[in-house]
């Protein structure tokens, strides 16, 4: 099993183990050792536990990530230190220095090497005494990663994604890019791989060449922020400002489009049906036919990371205080569900999405996003704001019709409109249309 999460930069290697010390307080100190962990493991067994990895609380998220070890025990990255855990306790197998400011994805390999990715190579340990057993460089510096079984995916400042060989560290392939990366995935089966773009779009790639790459439009406007695709690689996930989508891999017009929330910054497949993801409104369960979404655990922090283990059994995730929290699939604490409904505009037509850069007396300049389609000068269009509003333990975001508009003069990017009619108010929302406010024009079947 294969997992990834965020961190850092790369530092020289890692310093030798250290005796280690129990999560709890005042629980004995548990030493570092080469023998196999002795406690039963979070991922093997069907746990619903909690314990505390004692972060210090900061103002923000910074360098903290979590995953689960083929045996099930957890991997855990908090600022430059990599450390193991015992699955049942939380208490200390090992720990050690690692990169310090931006590192990027964590695999364990095989049963007895952990692969930790950094911006100038791939780090491997020892298991479980993470002692330091080499690195493989990169010629230019590593911007994302995701592993898979036997395969590691890694997108660079420059250049072509490439697919390397964990047996070998070998590059198998290479991927063309055309645009800056800022999400990817690869397919625990090693068929299908995304990588997520700045502007929008996702690029879809099927591994063994059995079709041409594919660009689908996400959200135009919004970087992609996640991607999860499932472990036979047929289907995906993807996270873009608003929306989040399901689709298809062979055919991404076969799509279900989840409108949530902003912010989420990673997903993992449950199975074939349900994605779970961590971001602003916290660890949520997306049910993808329906389009329902379930809060889990409540508001009770902000994760921080996210792991799933083998045949998404169990699901453990982090959160800032330093509290990490392991349930079964099947008993979830779901603490609201919620059903966020299409946005104000509908399906189909035409959508610029923009910013706004002036308002006043009737009229509303809106610089358009890279790419973005523009109207006719003398179309009627619906102005659109984007706007976000809590529902219970969620924060549900969403489209909101604000007036009608005609278009009366295009320069470069920006639109200049003639609003028609009352503007609407959004509760909560001083001015609807103050200064870089995101907002859309549709028209056509989109009105």
């Amino acid at each position: 099993m294969l997992l990834w999460f965020g961190c850092g930069r790369t530092v020289p290697p890692p310093n030798a183990r250290r005796p280690t010390a129990a999560v709890h307080a005042g629980a004995a100190p548990v030493v570092a050792t080469t023998a196999a962990p002795r406690a039963q493991a979070a991922g093997a067994a069907s746990p619903n536990h909690a314990f505390t990895l004692g972060w210090s609380k900061q103002g923000k998220p910074f360098n903290k990530g979590l995953a689960l070890a083929p045996s099930g025990h957890l991997g855990v990255l908090a600022s430059r230190r990599l450390s193991l855990h015992d699955g049942a306790t939380g208490k200390v197998v090992a720990q050690t220095d690692v990169c310090f400011t931006f590192s990027h994805a964590l695999g364990f390999v095989d049963e007895h090497t952990a692969a930790l990715v950094c911006e100038t190579g791939v780090t491997l340990f020892q298991l479980p005494s993470l002692q330091y057993r080499g690195v493989r460089t990169f010629e230019q510096r590593a911007t994302h990663a995701s592993f898979a079984a036997g395969k590691l995916l890694v997108s660079f400042s420059a250049g072509p994604a490439q697919l390397l060989s964990t047996t070998d560290w070998s590059v198998v392939q290479r991927l063309p890019v055309a645009g800056q990366v800022t999400a990817l995935a690869v397919s625990q089966d090693g068929t299908s791989a995304a990588l997520g773009l700045s502007e929008g779009e996702v690029l879809l790639y099927a591994l063994d060449g059995r079709r041409a790459p594919q660009r689908v439009e996400i959200k135009r406007g919004f970087e992609v922020s996640a991607l999860s695709l499932s472990a036979d690689g047929q289907r995906l996930f993807a996270a873009a400002g608003p929306v989040s989508t399901s689709m298809s891999t062979a055919d991404p017009q076969r799509r279900k489009r989840l409108r949530l929330v902003m912010g989420v910054t990673r997903a993992e497949w449950l199975g074939t049906d349900a994605v779970v993801t961590v971001g602003e409104a916290g660890l949520l369960l997306v049910k993808v036919n329906d389009g329902s979404v379930e809060s889990i655990d409540g508001a009770a922090g902000i994760p921080v990371g996210l792991a799933v283990a083998a045949a998404s059994k169990v699901v453990c995730a982090a959160r800032r205080e330093g509290r990490v929290s392991c349930w079964s699939r099947g008993a979830l604490p779901v603490s609201r569900r919620i059903v966020v409904g299409a946005d104000a505009a509908g399906a189909g037509g035409h959508k610029m999405v923009g910013r706004v850069v002036a308002a006043g007396a009737g009229h509303v300049r809106v610089k358009a996003a890279p790419r973005t389609p523009l109207p006719s000068v003398g179309a009627r269009v619906a102005l659109l704001r984007y706007t976000e509003q809590d529902v219970g333990a969620l924060r549900s975001a969403r489209w909101v019709h604000l007036a009608d508009a005609a278009v009366v003069q295009i320069t470069k990017d920006v639109v200049r409109l003639h609003i028609v009619g009352p503007v609407r108010s959004i509760e909560g929302v001083k001015d609807p249309l103050i200064y870089d406010t995101p907002v859309a024009l549709a028209w056509g079947q989109e009105r």
